[in-house]
């Protein structure tokens, strides 16, 4: 009788996002090194990844990553259930619902949403029982995860300083880049010769404000630095959404948009 195989569930809701890239990474090359478990992919309708593997299979999970929905928490806890894992890694904490307590470990990226909070449209006493509600599911991620893995020392010293019951159970797990591309480097034919790229989005604690200040002084005496003809950051501090455009000789930033 074939030895049943361990039930892996990975939820990689956050797979298309920024963020998500490691996810993205994990998944590929995993395929290419593990054919002892079975693993279920929990992704986002709108995600059309598939894997190549057979022991890989996907299921869609409409819930979004933080939902203080007591509905939504029941609903995603009711499907992890059903599908028996024997361990279910979160890509990002806190996803976990608050009602699932099976076998767990979870990827804490940072503690920046208790450092830089942005209220949005929000009035201030909602959004402070917001970030109440945040801390109840980060707390209850880690004290229930069997393991934490973290990206830097940094992000180690963090957590376990703000919950020091994970001391004994945190890893760093680095992120490697991609190996470099095996094909000739081409220039842009529009790329300035000096310009200042910033790859990334555009949250309060990414500190665009202070870059845009930096490239006015540094205009003064560099008249043929580029950056950007149209920022605006304005509601930058008020969690509005900026749309990005990442352009290979300049970064240019959009307004934000309204909705």
């Amino acid at each position: 009788m074939p030895r049943r195989k361990e039930h892996i569930v990975i939820d990689a809701r956050i797979r298309q996002a920024s963020t998500g890239r490691p996810v993205a990474k994990l998944l590929e090359h995993l395929q290419e090194i593990d054919s002892k478990h079975r693993y279920t992919i929990l992704l986002n309708p709108k995600d059309n990844w598939q894997p190549i593997a057979k022991n890989f299979s996907i299921k869609y999970a409409r819930f979004s990553s933080f939902s203080f929905n007591p509905i939504n928490q029941l609903l995603y806890s009711v499907l992890l259930y059903r599908l028996k894992p024997d361990l279910v890694h979160f890509t990002m904490t806190p996803q976990q619902p608050l009602f699932y307590f099976g076998k767990q470990t979870t990827f804490t990226h940072d503690l920046t949403m208790l450092k830089f909070v942005r209220a949005g449209r929000l009035p201030k006493w909602l959004h402070a029982w917001r970030m109440k509600g945040y801390r109840l599911l980060l707390w209850s991620a880690h004290r229930r995860a069997k393991h934490i893995m973290v990206p830097t020392d940094y992000v180690a010293d963090a957590v376990n300083k703000y919950h020091l019951f994970t001391n004994r159970k945190t890893s760093v797990t680095l992120e490697s880049s991609d190996p470099p591309l095996k094909v000739k480097a081409k220039i842009p034919e529009s790329a300035p010769e000096n310009f200042i790229l910033y790859v990334g989005s555009a949250f309060p604690n990414k500190n665009l404000e202070r870059l845009v200040k930096a490239f006015g002084i540094l205009k003064e005496h560099r008249q043929d630095l580029k950056l950007s003809e149209n920022i605006t950051l304005n509601n930058l501090k008020n969690g509005q959404k900026l749309n990005l455009i990442l352009m290979t000789s300049y970064l240019q930033v959009l307004f934000p948009t309204k909705n």
